[in-house]
């Protein structure tokens, strides 16, 4: 579990690939990831009850730029699945706080 909080953060999906989580506001991400590992990339936003939120579609570029606004929602903790083929997913921690 990676967890991003009011910051620009900077980690590895593998060993060639790498993502930045950049906290623009509170509930407003961009999230880059230069993917050099994986053929598709699928991104979904959970609540803290495992219920679907968003689901921001697969992705299948090298360069890959994700806009994220979630002050749609209500105050609390929100969960950024990455799942890539081959079994492999990375959660992210994000919060809303207006």
């Amino acid at each position: 579990l990676v967890v991003f909080d009011n910051t620009t953060s900077i980690a590895t999906l593998g060993d060639n690939s790498h993502f930045i989580i950049q906290t623009l506001s509170s509930g407003k991400y961009n999230i880059v990831i230069t993917n050099n590992e994986f053929s598709e990339l699928e991104f979904i936003v959970m609540d803290i009850y495992g219920k679907q939120l968003l689901n921001l579609g697969k992705h299948h570029s090298k360069q890959i730029n994700l806009p994220l606004d979630l002050n749609d929602y209500s105050n609390g903790i929100y969960f950024l699945n990455i799942v890539g083929d081959q079994s492999w997913s990375k959660t992210i921690k994000l919060t809303v706080s207006n």
